[in-house]
């Protein structure tokens, strides 16, 4: 073997041993690297716990995502985008492929949460969806807004817990993230000076993270997700139909009982005034609300939004000092969110009374 040959031969073997020991201080497992013009770090991605996050964020990352829209589509997505928003003692923020926090890759996705993924710490890589681009500190969880955005955390935020999807968590690089935290920002949380994602490299360290098909993980998340709501629907109908013996039942799925009868008066129509006393429960028994409680009831205007679909049908049917037990439904309250201390697809029970009415 001639010099040049040995030299080549050398210098080919370096680079093998280069590239094989590049992450060699990493363990068996799915990583993702974010070279960003303030430093690279990287994140331990959970896909054993959460694949189709992980496959969502893998499969944008590596540009084979197949719902991406066409303009993003058969590209890195991650590539050359901003951190649009940062919060200080709070979150980074980036993923959106416009920019501004209002985009998203043409397509949307349901929350994938557990109990056991927490905001203890800083350096939690979450999704992001409206809510949190809406408000600080949000309350409500309005589910399947998920797309490309993510965030992470600067600090520990158990408020958030179970509200967003957790993914992974930075491992290497905490003070890239903490620099990038600790920029100027502007009124509306957007950093003065641009900081770009330059690349997102998904590293596969070991046969498992070999394996992973982003692709189809994501896919049978879908069908998971799908079996999972059909499932509580069938035990949802099965305890509205349990504990709604006896009750009158509207075509809306509304379910009613009089409890108190009143000879005479008329019942509310649309744009009425009315003053209402309340008392509602989770069907476990939490009493959630209540205007005795308060000593004050609620005035609303009827038939306008003003309250949750099954109440503005069930008013209808009372006379001003009957008293009503509704049930209702989730498609006729809060559907998929969650509201204060409502979870999602709740059904919820109602003792009403009308006070009065005043008429428009």
């Amino acid at each position: 073997m001639n010099s040049l040959s040995s030299l080549m031969l050398g210098a080919f073997v370096l680079l093998l041993f280069s590239c094989s020991s590049e992450y060699s201080d990493l363990d068996n497992g799915l990583y993702a690297e974010f070279k960003t013009t303030k430093g690279d770090f990287i994140a331990e991605l959970y896909q054993q716990d959460v694949p189709m996050t992980v496959a969502n964020f893998v499969a944008l990352a590596e540009g084979i995502h197949p719902l991406t829209e066409k303009r993003y589509s058969g590209k890195p997505l991650y590539d050359s985008l901003i951190f649009h928003r940062v919060v200080k003692d709070f979150v980074i923020q980036a993923g959106d492929p416009r920019g501004t926090g209002r985009g998203g890759p043409g397509f949307k996705f349901p929350d994938e949460t557990r109990e056991d993924l927490t905001f203890d710490k800083k350096g939690i890589l979450s999704m992001a969806n409206s809510d949190l681009e809406e408000t600080k500190i949000p309350y409500e969880n309005l589910g399947k807004t998920n797309g490309s955005q993510f965030f992470i955390t600067l600090k520990p935020a158990p408020r958030l817990n179970g509200l967003y999807s957790i993914f992974g968590k930075v491992i290497h690089g905490l003070e890239v993230v903490d620099s990038i935290g600790a920029v100027k920002t502007n009124r509306a949380d957007r950093p003065l000076d641009k900081i770009f994602i330059n690349k997102v490299n998904i590293i596969r360290k070991g046969e498992e993270a070999q394996n992973f098909d982003a692709i189809k993980a994501f896919e049978a998340g879908l069908v998971r997700h799908e079996t999972k709501l059909k499932d509580e629907a069938k035990a949802r109908e099965k305890l509205i139909n349990k504990i709604s013996q006896g009750f009158e039942v509207a075509e809306s799925g509304l379910r009613y009982r009089l409890d108190k009868e009143v000879e005479g008066g008329k019942h509310p129509k649309k744009n009425d005034i009315l003053k209402v006393h309340y008392e509602g429960y989770l069907t476990d028994g939490t009493k959630f609300d209540s205007s005795y409680d308060r000593q004050q009831p609620l005035q609303l205007e009827l038939g306008v939004g003003e309250v949750i679909p099954g109440w503005d049908e069930g008013l209808k049917l009372l006379k001003p000092g009957e008293k009503a037990r509704f049930i209702i439904p989730p498609e006729l309250s809060y559907e998929d969110r969650s509201v204060g201390p409502i979870p999602p697809n709740s059904i919820l029970i109602f003792d009403v009374e009308l006070i009065e009415i005043i008429e428009d």
